[in-house]
């Protein structure tokens, strides 16, 4: 009988309808040897235990138990009906521990996506504390922002670390189903060939060297070539109209193309790649600059290659967490919890309006 939670078995010209609740109920008052002890561990009054039995043997047309002297027994027929009540129960009991083993581990895995640049360093340091402090386990992928924001709004991944462009924010729409927590900003800036300096016997002709002769070290972090440069005397983007541009993903060509329209000129694209190493080496070898965020250029800069702040208010671009609205899952808060600490000493601080 559909939507009853009965069964019709057919026995020749013979059907009868079984309950596996009643089932079950009889497999109870068998094992337990009286309708009292059975409505006990059923949770159940004892007038509900015996309406049920009595309902069962209507539907079987049969006696399933007798009473005896002190509590009941089964019947050999309700010993058969008995033996199947037991099974079912197994079943569900089994069903339930292999769906809480499913919600603990969706409780506890989650998937989290983010660009390159901001998993070698925002989700790199939160994955570490993690790893030490919760039993959280994340698996990582690389994804773009329009690609991750789309994959967590489709349940495909749980949570994703992106950019939004300041001078393009209509490029990217996060919806009314997703929750962005924003985390603050990352400067672009300008990576070039570095000028030469006289003073040093560098000439124009002269490629900056790779391996200092007093053996000092020759590279240094992104953030100390990029404080090398006086904060003070910023470029503007339209200085380097005439060299060829390297572009990175969609998305980032869409924000160097407005910004050099904002400077006047529209820029020669040469190259487009994804790979910061890859910029350096073709900025390095050719007349070829490119806008790199600071995240991603906190790599090690080779001693030929400077990095120039650049003097546009929309240098910049904002890094936010995206979750499902509504996600209030415990492991969930933790991770965004553990990356917005990871992000703080990364970026700077949120303008006013955010």
């Amino acid at each position: 009988m559909e939507g009853s939670g009965e069964y019709a078995v057919a026995f020749d010209d013979t059907t009868v309808n079984l309950d596996p609740n009643l089932l079950v109920t009889l497999w109870r008052v068998g094992s337990e040897g009286s309708l009292t002890a059975a409505a006990r561990v059923l949770g159940w009054s004892q007038p509900a235990v015996s309406q049920q039995v009595r309902k069962l043997e209507r539907d079987c047309g049969c006696q399933l138990i007798e009473r005896t002297g002190r509590g009941a027994a089964l019947t050999p027929a309700g010993a058969i009906l008995a033996k199947h009540g037991e099974l079912i129960a197994l079943r569900l009991a089994q069903a339930g521990k292999e769906f809480a083993e499913y919600q603990r581990r969706t409780d506890t895995s989650l998937r989290l996506l983010a660009p390159p640049s901001i998993c070698s360093t925002i989700v790199s340091r939160a994955l570490a504390k993690l790893s030490v402090d919760s039993p959280i386990d994340v698996s990582l992928a690389q994804s773009e922002p329009p690609e991750a924001i789309a994959d967590v709004a489709h349940g495909e991944a749980d949570c994703a670390v992106v950019f939004r462009y300041e001078s393009i924010p209509q490029y990217l729409v996060i919806d009314d189903d997703l929750q962005f927590d924003y985390l603050g900003n990352d400067p672009l800036l300008l990576l070039v060939r570095k000028t030469p300096d006289p003073s040093r016997g560098e000439s124009a002709g002269t490629r900056a060297p790779d391996a200092a002769e007093d053996g000092t070290q020759t590279t240094r972090s992104a953030q100390q070539a990029s404080d090398a440069h006086p904060v003070g005397h910023p470029v503007h983007l339209r200085e380097y109209a005439d060299h060829g541009w390297i572009a990175g993903c969609p998305f980032c060509q869409t924000n160097l193309l407005s910004m050099a329209r904002r400077e006047g000129f529209e820029p020669d694209i040469t190259y487009c790649v994804d790979d910061y190493a890859t910029t350096q080496s073709l900025v390095a070898i050719g007349a070829n600059v490119s806008i790199v965020s600071r995240l991603a250029s906190m790599a090690p800069l080779p001693a030929n290659l400077e990095l120039l702040p650049i003097d546009d208010p929309y240098a910049r671009r904002g890094v936010g967490i995206v979750t499902r609205r509504g996600d209030d899952r415990p492991a969930v808060r933790t991770l965004v919890d553990e990356l917005r600490w990871a992000a703080a000493p990364l970026l700077e601080p949120p303008l006013p309006e955010h």
